[in-house]
């Protein structure tokens, strides 16, 4: 008995591995290619996705290895161990002393890590792109109705607060 091909369905040579397959096994891809598919199969394309995941991993971690190497970063560290006691002080007395504050502020750090809330890319006043956008709390009986800033543009606004109430207070 001689294999049969079905000629309805219509087949395309994959451009990586040459083997010829199905439209199925192809994703759609209407702006390149006047069949509509990718030039290659979809198995083929997930070992490409999956290889080029892991060299941007690699290359993060390799980044961060380069960063923790800095001056400056290795600095911070010695000084947080030489002043891990000392730091830890502070941390105790800033939390007694503000509890409304450090209630806000780990209600806002838990919803980030949960996703209720999404740190933005950018500063909401300057629009500035950072790494590291602080959330910045107007009312902290309000813990996630906050304001994304970044560094020194939350600085200067709790500079202009502080201002303020002390211009009132006189």
């Amino acid at each position: 008995m001689t294999d049969r091909v079905d000629l309805d369905v219509d087949v395309k040579q994959c451009s990586k591995c040459g083997m010829v397959k199905a439209h199925t096994e192809f994703y759609a891809e209407k702006r390149y290619n006047s069949d509509g598919l990718r030039a290659c199969c979809k198995a083929c394309h997930l070992r490409g996705q999956t290889r080029n995941r892991e060299r941007a991993k690699q290359r993060a971690r390799e980044y961060e290895a380069r960063r923790d190497l800095t001056e400056k970063r290795a600095e911070a560290r010695v000084y947080r161990g030489r002043h891990r006691a000392a730091i830890a002080a502070r941390q105790r007395v800033r939390r007694a002393t503000f509890p409304e504050r450090t209630r806000a502020w780990d209600l806002v750090g838990k919803a980030v890590r949960s996703g209720r809330l999404t740190r933005p890319a950018a500063c909401s006043r300057c629009g500035v792109q950072s790494s590291w956008i602080e959330a910045s709390h107007d009312d902290y009986s309000r813990p996630l109705d906050v304001e994304w800033l970044c560094a020194p543009c939350h600085r200067s606004k709790d500079a202009a607060v502080r201002a303020a109430l002390g211009a009132s207070n006189d």
